[in-house]
């Protein structure tokens, strides 16, 4: 991983949200990209937040981008159910707040499908917040993503996670002939 580049996610703006590539060796600004909001989207785009290590704030990434990005659903995947738990506090603190979207497919690959399903070849842009381990609903998930993103940071245990989770992916590349759209962007919460 000492050549891995990481992606460190800048301030939204209305119409797209900003990415800078850095090295990780020597931290030189590589490249900039956006990922459009829903306003410039001209098809479906599912976005998925994944790694096999837990607590590397893939539910944190996930919450921020469905807010940011203004998505229409956000899909929780994980058995903690944290996106979940979220939108029910969110709601009860402050009940003027909109309702989030919240779709719930865990532990359940064919429940995962027919949620998605919907959504495909539309001009809808969903979110899906994976758990922390490499499970067949979670490969189902990075096989339907147009964009997967993965946080990392400099830990070992992270590393050692990250290159099981690089692994898992280029399996699913090599089983289904596809390429799957990996970005790793930097944790900035310390990993448990």
């Amino acid at each position: 991983l000492s050549s891995m580049k990481i992606k460190y996610a800048a301030t939204p703006t209305k119409h797209r949200y900003l990415i800078n590539t850095y090295c990780i060796l020597d931290k030189h600004l590589i490249n900039t990209y956006y990922i459009p909001t829903r306003y410039l989207l001209g098809i479906h785009m599912i976005l998925t937040i994944a790694n096999r290590k837990g607590g590397i704030s893939k539910t944190s990434i996930a919450r921020n981008l469905y807010f940011s990005l203004e998505a229409d659903a956000i899909l929780d995947q994980d058995t903690n159910a944290n996106v979940i738990s979220f939108s029910i506090l969110r709601k009860l603190k402050n009940p003027t707040l909109e309702q989030m979207n919240v779709l719930s497919a865990i532990g359940d690959k064919k429940a995962l499908k027919e949620l998605l399903t919907p959504y495909l070849g539309t001009k809808k842009l969903i979110i899906i917040d994976c758990a922390g381990a490499d499970t067949d609903i979670t490969r189902a998930a990075l096989y339907m993503s147009d964009l997967i993103i993965c946080p990392c940071n400099e830990t070992l245990d992270v590393q050692i996670s990250t290159n099981k989770f690089l692994t898992s992916v280029k399996q699913i590349e090599q089983n289904t002939n596809t390429n799957l759209n990996v970005h790793m962007i930097k944790s900035l919460e310390h990993s448990t």
